[in-house]
């Protein structure tokens, strides 16, 4: 979608019965691409599970045998924010299967961009944060834009809950030698520029 202006687009704006999202902007290209998408979204969903049981493995031997309660808080942050991420996914694929169920291919001109409401009064935000996508004030997700809070508050949920366990597990470690402490100093350093981005682009859409 990116490099073209919004009266260069043929849009499509339709209202449909989603449950968590106000809004979302697919592609035309990619709109024929639901259901793949949606199996990546649950595959990524089978990963988090895995990882957040592993991690609360992890977390009841770091507390049982190593006596480590900062490592055992830390751990069960991370535990949250896979329930947290696994949780967004599946509100993200309710909402796509019911755009797969309600949307009709192949009529009239192609489509280039397709943007789904809830109600008629969420439009106007949709299109202001696609030219904002267009205009490169907002971070495109190349798939998808979606307007929804509850999945925003848990995106951004995990990222904070990553940070603080991230911290917690750094109070232990990060100084015992040079190389914890780039790793531990990389991390922290992403996950809160990763933040950061987020509440930018959340902010250029309000």
């Amino acid at each position: 979608m990116e490099g073209n202006t919004e009266s260069e687009l043929v849009i499509r704006e339709e209202i449909v019965d989603m449950k968590y999202s106000n809004y979302m902007v697919i592609g035309g290209r990619e709109i024929e691409d639901i259901d793949k998408y949606v199996g990546k979204l649950m595959r990524i969903i089978i990963v988090f599970i895995v990882v957040g049981i592993l991690t609360s493995i992890l977390a009841v031997i770091s507390i049982l045998v190593l006596g480590q309660a900062y490592v055992f808080l830390g751990l069960m942050l991370y535990v949250l924010a896979c329930l947290l991420i696994i949780t967004r996914e599946k509100q993200i694929i309710s909402d796509l299967e019911a755009i797969r169920e309600h949307i009709v291919y192949g009529n009239g001109e192609p489509i280039d961009v397709y943007i789904f409401s809830r109600e008629s009064r969420h439009l106007d935000r949709a299109r202001g944060v696609l030219r904002g996508v267009l205009k490169g004030r907002i971070e495109s997700q190349d798939i998808l834009i979606m307007g929804s809070p509850r999945t925003t508050i848990m995106d951004l949920g995990a990222d904070a809950l990553y940070l603080f366990g991230t911290i917690a597990i750094a109070n232990i470690y990060m100084f015992l030698s040079l190389i914890t402490f780039l790793v531990f100093g990389f991390c922290l350093l992403y996950i809160i520029l990763e933040l950061a981005g987020k509440i930018i682009d959340l902010a250029a859409t309000i």
